[in-house]
């Protein structure tokens, strides 16, 4: 009886001590601007990520603007040559719109960015914040 409660003890720490191993660690990235008015902003260049198979977990945070016209921000993943045909527009991009004052997920394949840039699209005659979180 004594040896088979010093068993039970012994995996119960044994479980305990594996319940407080480290979580596995996530890097996290912020990115705080302001995107100019009207137009298309880079905001990360292409990486080389071949090989990868993980995904990468973006939220996508649009501003508000005083003037509380209601807007969409669209945030894409695009080929870095077609930045002054149609930002957001052309076929073959992942876009993904946010309501202004709103935010959006996307989980997307870490391959996505290699041949591929992040680029920002402000519709309005008003300079906009967003915000991109990767993890």
């Amino acid at each position: 009886m004594r040896r088979t409660l010093q068993k039970v003890c012994g995996f119960l720490l044994l479980g305990g001590l594996a319940a407080l191993q480290a979580p596995e660690a996530i890097a996290q990235i912020t990115f705080n601007a302001t995107a100019a008015a009207a137009k298309s902003t880079t905001i990360l260049q292409s990486v080389d990520m071949t090989g990868v198979t993980s995904v990468i977990k973006f939220k996508f945070t649009a501003g508000t603007i005083s003037t509380g016209q209601l807007f969409t921000m669209g945030f894409c993943f695009q080929d870095p040559s077609n930045t002054t045909a149609a930002p957001c527009g052309s076929s073959g991009e992942y876009v993904v719109v946010v309501p202004g004052g709103g935010s959006a997920l996307a989980v997307v394949p870490a391959s996505l960015l290699t041949g591929h840039i992040l680029v920002v699209v402000n519709p309005t005659s008003t300079p906009v914040r967003y915000t991109v979180v990767m993890e």
